[in-house]
């Protein structure tokens, strides 16, 4: 119970056992946590050092013996304000050294392929377009992406690309479960585009293409000449869904 979303706020999920397992046993010796958790004593010593260093374990010594106690879960709030600190203070450094980077030889190949595996790889791929900030034409299935992440995690990159006021055009097979409900998005429904389970996205001079089988992929193609040809074919889609359109 709470360990999913314990992991939604950054936590692993032998951190979150082990978090969860304190806040139900109160002040407890290493070994308690490992039984309780199912861990080696071993790995609970490095995974209640990892939650000391986030604030979210303490420990006490009582007869010559550490007791590890959890923070209360109000804790969290901090964390999550740590997190903030710690991600705009990156963000920082890489809008100064981006520029730079960019202008690298290898990072101005053009006609680039690269393949991102896993959630996380996906993950690369929608916040590269974010950061981009160019207009987003994609057609797939619907609920493609609830295949990997939950509705709250996709849902949160769907918010920051409303807040960056990025324009899309979302093309589906058919009508989604959770409707678009903000205004730069534009969906029509094409039920002839169902079929394989991918999700097709155009933005500048990039193609994404998200494979969503047993072992999700993405795989991004930097191409002008691509861009420009998938752009056209997306139109023509477009163009065809018109009577479908909300």
């Amino acid at each position: 119970m709470y360990k999913e979303q314990l992991m939604e706020i950054g936590l692993t999920g032998q951190e979150a056992e082990v978090y969860l397992a304190l806040l139900e046993l109160g002040p407890s010796l290493a070994s308690a946590v490992a039984k309780r958790s199912s861990l080696n004593r071993t790995n609970s010593y490095d995974l209640l050092a990892r939650l000391i260093d986030k604030g979210l374990v303490s420990h006490v010594v009582r007869n010559n013996r550490k007791h590890f106690i959890a923070a209360k879960p109000e804790t969290l709030h901090q964390y999550l304000d740590d997190q903030e600190r710690s991600i705009a203070a990156r963000r920082e450094i890489v809008e100064k050294i981006a520029p730079a980077l960019g202008r690298l030889p290898a990072a101005t190949t053009k006609d680039a392929v690269a393949v991102y595996d896993g959630a996380q790889g996906i993950k690369t791929l929608l916040e590269l377009m974010i950061a981009q900030r160019r207009p987003i034409d994609t057609y797939g299935t619907e609920g493609n992406f609830s295949r990997i992440f939950r509705f709250s995690t996709f849902s949160h990159y769907l918010r920051r690309i409303q807040k960056a006021r990025i324009r899309m055009r979302v093309l589906f097979s058919g009508k989604p479960a959770k409707p678009f409900g903000w205004p730069h998005a534009q969906v029509r429904y094409l039920p002839g585009i169902a079929g394989a389970p991918t999700e097709t996205a155009i933005f500048g001079d990039n193609v994404v293409i998200f494979v969503f089988t047993e072992e999700p992929k993405g795989i991004l193609i930097e191409s002008k000449a691509l861009a420009d040809s998938y752009r056209r074919y997306f139109v023509v889609l477009w163009e065809s869904a018109r009577n479908n359109a909300r």
